[in-house]
């Protein structure tokens, strides 16, 4: 009765149908089951070049290739076994040897078939990742480095500055707990009592011992209004430098914001868009990408807002207005003077209630340096 053998594609796995003859076959025809195991290292070493080919992928995992190295080496050192058996008329010894090549020939499909469907996975992580990058250009192009609170071309007073133990403490009881039910901490005082500098320290400080989701509070994203802003500069740079800072932090977000943003013309979306739309399309649309885990607030922390012209400032707390009314896990820090136009938007309605005050008294960072932050 012939031997049935089912060979399968390339890159799939299968199960070997071998047959083995019984008893009286054993005894009379076939003592060193010749046939199976002819079957078996037919179908080995078809396994071995389909594992030898897949090895010589660049983008094959080493591991994967230690495995399928490993499986190849046991199916080679079996079938060796097993014609050492038939030289020296072993019988019982070929049988056991075919068995054990057949499991080795099967062990061989199952590491080729895994690694290849790694390879697979890889390739096309990497494709997507490409389109993500590509996506991503679009806000990271618009992202104004100069506009980053902790961005070192600013010249900011810190390592020499002293924060005030009043200020500090206020600060370390509004991100422990009054956040939750006032979003917006307000770090009020005078033009040039080192708000700024206060600001930049605690962004630093947050930035390098935070995690997203961690104890410590997830610092991760700043803007500083160091200049007068018009309206044109705060529509083409604002929302993208935010957006580029949080999607540092969190690689979800360069994800979403692909498929968000797959039909949109990226060349005239920020001139064409009305602001209130793109804070709804590419912000309010994070919602569900930015981790909620964990029970310190998210900060997005604004300085130097008085810079802004009228339009400007107003698209600002627009797009704060409608920060805290999502159900987006972000919280805002504000440095600004108590008098200006943004002292005017803190105190109206429909804000008045969820802002914590902070007042920073004067100070001239160290005892012996008289110079001072905004």
């Amino acid at each position: 009765m012939p031997y049935s053998y089912s060979m399968a594609g390339p890159s799939s796995s299968f199960e070997l149908p071998i047959k083995y003859p019984g008893v009286w076959r054993t005894l009379i025809k076939d003592p060193y089951w010749s046939m199976p195991a002819s079957e078996i290292v037919k179908r080995g070493l078809h396994e071995k070049k389909l594992a030898t080919e897949a090895m010589a992928l660049s983008h094959m995992p080493a591991r994967e290739q230690d495995l399928l190295n490993d499986a190849m080496r046991a199916f080679d050192r079996f079938k060796g076994d097993y014609d050492s058996a038939v030289n020296f008329k072993n019988k019982e010894g070929a049988q056991k040897c075919v068995k054990s090549m057949e499991d080795s020939v099967r062990a061989l499909s199952r590491v080729h078939t895994n690694a290849t469907n790694v390879a697979r996975t890889i390739v096309l992580h990497r494709a997507e990742q490409t389109k993500i990058k590509e996506a991503y250009t679009f806000i990271s192009a618009k992202s104004k480095d100069d506009m980053i609170l902790t961005s070192p071309r600013r010249n900011i007073l810190s390592n020499r500055a002293v924060i005030p133990p009043e200020v500090a403490f206020h600060t370390i009881t509004w991100l422990t707990q009054e956040h939750l039910t006032k979003r917006i901490h307000w770090l009020r005082g005078p033009r040039r009592c080192g708000k700024s500098t206060i600001l930049h320290q605690m962004a630093s400080l947050c930035q390098s011992l935070s995690k997203p989701t961690g104890l410590n509070p997830a610092w991760v994203a700043g803007i500083a209004f160091d200049q007068a802003c018009d309206n044109e500069s705060f529509v083409d740079h604002f929302l993208a430098t935010v957006i580029h800072q949080i999607a540092d932090r969190f690689d979800a977000v360069k994800a979403k914001f692909a498929k968000i943003s797959a039909c949109w013309d990226r060349e005239t979306y920020f001139r064409e868009t009305e602001f209130g739309e793109q804070v709804n399309d590419i912000f309010i649309a994070l919602s569900w990408v930015i981790p909620r885990q964990g029970c310190s607030p998210i900060i997005i922390s604004l300085d130097g807002l008085d810079n802004c012209d009228p339009v400007a400032l107003d698209k600002a707390f627009d797009f704060i207005e409608k920060t805290i009314d999502s159900c987006l896990p972000i919280y805002f820090i504000i440095a600004a003077s108590d008098t200006g136009s943004t002292q005017a938007y803190m105190r109206r309605g429909s804000l008045e209630n969820l802002v914590y005050i902070n007042d920073v008294p004067a100070f001239a960072g160290t005892p012996n340096d008289s110079t001072g932050g905004r």
